[in-house]
Parts: structure tokens; C-alpha cells; sequence
């Protein structure tokens, strides 16, 4: 999350590349504390300040939905180099 909340383009693209080597390797996150992770998620958000697009990133990461995450934190990278 901190990673993310940073802004730092460089760390954006490390969590793209992560993203798509997981796809490659078509990796499936194990689903049976996705709800927990979520809420915590909800949680965290409160406290640390996240953009809708960065808890989209994240919440994407959570259930493996790798085209979707990647899209997020595309966008997320864009609205921070803007």
C-alpha cells in the first residue's frame, strides 16, 4: 500500500512488471481471505490516504486480476506524472 501511495513512477512500473510475470506464470492468489484482505484494505484506507485508482490497483492484486491491475496502476501512474 505504501509502495503504491508514494507516487513514485519507478515503483508503479516494479508493481506493473510484478503483475504481468504473475500473469505469465498464470499464478491464481489462493481467494479464501480476499474478503478479509478487502476489508483490511477499507481499513488501511482510512487511515493512509488512497486515491480510488490505488485501492482499485490493489484490490485487483488481491484477486489475481492481473489485466485489471495492470490497468489500474497504468492509470494510477498516469494521474501521478500528470
Amino acid at each position: 500500500m505504501n509502495f503504491l501511495n508514494t507516487g513514485d513512477p519507478d515503483r508503479i512500473e516494479t508493481a506493473i512488471e510484478s503483475c504481468r510475470a504473475t500473469s505469465d506464470l498464470c499464478f491464481i492468489p489462493d481467494q479464501k481471505d480476499y474478503t478479509e484482505l478487502l476489508r483490511e484494505l477499507r481499513q488501511k484506507a482510512k487511515e493512509v490516504p488512497l486515491s480510488d485508482t490505488a485501492q482499485s490497483a490493489i484490490t485487483h492484486v488481491f484477486g489475481g486480476d492481473w489485466e485489471e491491475a495492470i490497468e489500474a496502476l497504468d492509470k494510477l501512474k498516469s494521474e501521478r506524472n500528470a
